[in-house]
């Protein structure tokens, strides 16, 4: 294999040089982020999952960078956690629960005003935890 023809990082022009560095940077932002970010208990399978949704309801405020490792980590759970409910109890998705839902949390972590319907919310959580109340003309035998 001939090796004249091969550029090395060395022989580039300096503002290539710049590119391929910034290429092989961090994905994280630091050394430290993306090594816990990566762990398994970080949950990484969900990472682009938790990723595109930080950056579709946070906008402009959300910078993979410089946002919290815990609200990272914590989007990625509950991601795992929805999709886990649809494989093991064969539940249907609620996208509108879901987007709702995700708003709410995703505007709390990220302490952003991202507009939400709460009635949603408590109609979906009334379906899933019935609650029986008592009513005043019942009585007990």
């Amino acid at each position: 294999m001939k090796m004249d023809n091969k550029k090395f990082l060395f022989d580039l022009p300096e503002d290539e040089k710049k590119k391929q560095s910034y290429k092989a940077a961090y994905v994280y932002g630091s050394e430290i982020r993306d090594r816990i970010l990566n762990e398994p208990k970080s949950l990484p399978r969900y990472a682009a999952l938790a990723s595109k949704a930080l950056s579709f309801y946070g906008g402009e405020h959300y910078n993979p960078y410089t946002v919290a490792i815990h609200t990272e980590v914590f989007i990625r759970k509950l991601i795992q956690n929805g999709i886990e409910k649809k494989v093991f109890y064969k539940a249907k998705y609620n996208w509108v629960y879901i987007d709702h839902f995700l708003r709410k949390v995703i505007g709390t972590e990220l302490q952003i005003n991202i507009p939400y319907d709460q009635s949603v919310l408590d109609t979906e959580l009334a379906s899933k935890y019935k609650v029986a109340y008592s009513h005043p003309n019942d009585t007990v035998n």
